[in-house]
């Protein structure tokens, strides 16, 4: 069961977080409407560009670690150093979004933001678990291929 967690649950649910935010750049983006004109709130180049890279960045960070996570051969060709500096971010991240979540619902009165909240709280902890179980288990393949 953990096994599956780790190496199938864990990344499809990674990748639908990927989608989640694809979906709400998308439509914050092109269908949302403009109001900068009536807010007087024009948004920099420089404020742009950092909301772009930030963006890009939270979105390659959880690919790479669904591709960690899920497909054998990229755990195989990343080094071991790099994988787990790869699997850390990724559990941070979660457990970033987790907390957001978090103090999200206790601020708000209980309704549909509520059950939203505690079903992205549940994925973002097995995706956090499923991180460090692979974490520990590169762990003990390292210090099982040291000669001791």
């Amino acid at each position: 069961m953990m096994h599956m967690l780790s190496r199938r649950i864990a990344p499809v649910l990674v990748l639908m977080q990927v989608a989640y935010v694809a979906l709400l750049e998308i439509v914050f983006s092109t269908i949302g409407p403009n109001t900068a004109e009536l807010d007087h709130t024009h948004p920099s180049t420089s404020g742009r560009l950092f909301y772009a890279a930030v963006v890009i960045g939270v979105v390659v960070a959880l690919a790479g670690g669904a591709a960690i996570l899920g497909l054998d051969r990229v755990r195989r060709a990343v080094p071991g150093t790099v994988r787990t500096v790869w699997l850390a971010a990724l559990i941070a991240g979660e457990l970033a979004i987790a907390c957001t979540f978090l103090a999200h619902m206790v601020t708000e009165p209980f309704g549909p933001d509520t059950l939203i909240g505690t079903a992205a709280i549940v994925i973002c902890a097995l995706i956090a678990f499923a991180g460090a179980r692979e974490m520990r288990v590169s762990a003990g393949r390292a210090s099982a291929d040291v000669p001791g």
